[in-house]
């Protein structure tokens, strides 16, 4: 989690005066990079336990570890919709919104059905609008 909320640090640090970027952005950031860590790892636990990887989404566990991905996301759009010195648009509205009610669907899916190939696609669809959302209000 601290190396993807560093790294959006670095492009606000090459610009002149080196100004630290606004607090929610690495916290946006370190949220998705959580997500998308969790989201990976999820597919390939049965394989990994062969080999002996025992890492947090292991520990975890599929649906547990489904539900703290969604979770991640979820934070991150709600975060993203909530930050100060963002103007509101209509765009990164409703975007941090569909976000968010992304995460609840998939949430739900997924409790149900852990391994759910669906709920890994919703995953996908809310973390690009996180991310989209993020480019948007940092330009």
């Amino acid at each position: 989690m601290l190396a993807f909320g560093a790294l959006p640090v670095a492009p606000y640090a090459a610009l002149p005066g080196q100004p630290w970027p606004p607090w929610w952005v690495p916290v946006v950031s370190a949220l998705l990079g959580f997500g998308a860590h969790v989201a990976n790892a999820l597919p390939d636990l049965r394989d990994d336990a062969k080999t002996g990887v025992r890492g947090l989404p292991h520990r975890l566990g599929p649906q547990a570890g489904v539900i703290v991905m969604v979770a991640a996301l979820a934070a991150a759009s709600v975060v993203l919709g909530t930050a100060p010195q963002v103007t509101p648009t209509a765009f990164t509205a409703a975007a941090s919104s569909a976000g968010i009610v992304l995460a609840l669907v998939t949430a739900t899916i997924a409790v149900r059905s852990p391994h759910s190939p669906t709920a890994f696609r919703f995953t996908v669809v809310i973390a690009v609008l996180d991310v989209v959302v993020l480019l948007a209000v940092t330009n």
